[in-house]
């Protein structure tokens, strides 16, 4: 039997048929370890075809590494066409790298690092489904990834530039504001000595008059309840304050 033969079988054989079974119906881990272990029965004359397949199935189920390395070994065995394939694969791979950052992000210690590790992988995804899209005419879904992956490492970008105003950004710290202080305010707490002017007034009324000490302290005692309902009267007479949301 000659090495093309023996590729092919081995390409087609019950490891290559189980594998493809289990990736057609979601079973990718299976289908991962399916496609591997005829890798590893067919050694050196493993088929581009079976290699593209193995780095297939183990993008879907994480193992990136493999991944990566069956899709660089599948571009060697097959030529430009698996040279596509790999430009591809290789997008599909920065792609899930990508989304391993973006959970990352989740972490606020991690934040910043794995942002900046989601735009980079963003970046060489769609820089290698440009390369596939242009390697081969007519494929859909690399001219597609390529919309997914600008939309993504745009989002990512937006949201890098928001954290850095949130960052750079200060508090304001903006004056205390005090009252104003409205006419007659001032009479409450009695800054100018009114207390003293009207003990002087019931001295001097007192004088006038010849009254008695004891009639002088119930004269001051008068004044001085007229005084409080004097000014009992003009805090009633000030507008009524309509309260003002704050704007701080």
């Amino acid at each position: 039997m000659n090495a093309f033969l023996l590729a092919l079988l081995l390409a087609t054989g019950p490891g290559f048929d189980a594998g493809m079974k289990a990736y057609a119906e979601g079973r990718h881990r299976d289908a991962f370890l399916a496609f591997d272990g005829a890798r590893r029965d067919a050694g050196d004359e493993a088929s581009p075809e079976l290699l593209y397949n193995l780095a297939l199935a183990a993008v879907r189920c994480g193992e990136l590494e493999q991944a990566q390395a069956a899709a660089e070994e599948a571009a060697t065995r097959g030529g430009p066409d698996f040279a596509a394939r790999r430009e591809f694969l290789l997008g599909n791979i920065a792609f899930a790298r990508c989304e391993e950052s973006i959970a990352e992000m989740n972490q606020p210690e991690a934040l910043l690092s794995a942002l900046d590790s989601a735009i980079a992988h963003a970046d060489i995804a769609k820089s290698s489904w440009q390369r596939a899209a242009l390697a081969r005419s007519g494929w859909p879904e690399a001219r597609r990834n390529v919309e997914r992956a600008l939309l993504l490492e745009g989002a990512l970008k937006r949201r890098k530039e928001a954290e850095a105003r949130k960052k750079a950004k200060t508090p304001e710290i903006r004056p205390r504001l005090e009252p104003k202080a409205e006419e007659g305010d001032d009479e409450e707490e009695d800054p100018g000595g009114k207390g003293k002017e009207t003990e002087e007034e019931a001295t001097i009324e007192a004088q006038k008059t010849k009254l008695s000490p004891e009639e002088v302290r119930l004269l001051l005692d008068r004044l001085v309840e007229k005084e409080k309902e004097k000014r009992a009267l003009r805090r009633a007479r000030k507008p009524t304050k309509v309260p003002v949301e704050k704007d701080w």
